[in-house]
């Protein structure tokens, strides 16, 4: 997103200092304002208010769900901290076993810290399927930083930059 402000305002020769700024409140306020507007020293003014109409203020309190904010909290984390990473599930598939079956707590899950171990009675061993497929997550975030993706997420906020954002500016370069 930087680089998307670099190139707006490369068109009038200015390039330093330059930033996709994302803000939570609006940008007519002071300080958020005057940090938004250096931000944006040379860009075009048109181009200014797209910047301004995608800002996640623009979802009240619940501007920490907008893509944009997203991004900007894995890029902060990317260059101030490490990217703490947690790994979750394994789903266990006994697809031989009836509802009933499963119902019932026959079959017993016991978790451990190092993994966990499942106890199913003897006399259902002939319905256990030993090949299951185990399905792992990994999450980036989940510190202190409050922010916390899967790989979906992170292709949400992908598909939003392609979709929404970009097609937004392809007129400041339609010259070029």
């Amino acid at each position: 997103m930087d680089q998307l402000v670099w190139s707006l305002a490369r068109s009038n020769n200015i390039q330093n200092r330059t930033a996709f700024p994302i803000v939570d409140g609006p940008v007519l306020t002071k300080p958020k304002g005057e940090s938004f507007k250096r931000s944006l020293v040379g860009v075009p003014p048109e181009a200014v208010c797209e910047i301004d109409a995608l800002q996640p203020y623009h979802r009240g309190g619940a501007y920490k769900t907008h893509p944009l904010w997203r991004l900007n909290e894995m890029c902060n984390l990317d260059k101030h901290r490490r990217i703490p990473t947690n790994g979750s599930a394994s789903v266990l598939n006994f697809p031989n076993l009836t509802r009933e079956e499963m119902a019932s707590g026959v079959v017993n899950v016991q978790v451990l810290d190092d993994g966990f171990v499942v106890s199913v009675p003897i006399a259902l061993k002939g319905k256990l399927d030993f090949y299951n497929r185990m399905a792992f997550q990994v999450n980036f975030g989940g510190d202190a930083s409050g922010i916390s993706e899967n790989f979906a997420g992170l292709i949400q906020i992908y598909k939003f930059l392609i979709d929404s954002v970009m097609p937004r500016f392809t007129r400041f370069f339609a010259s070029e």
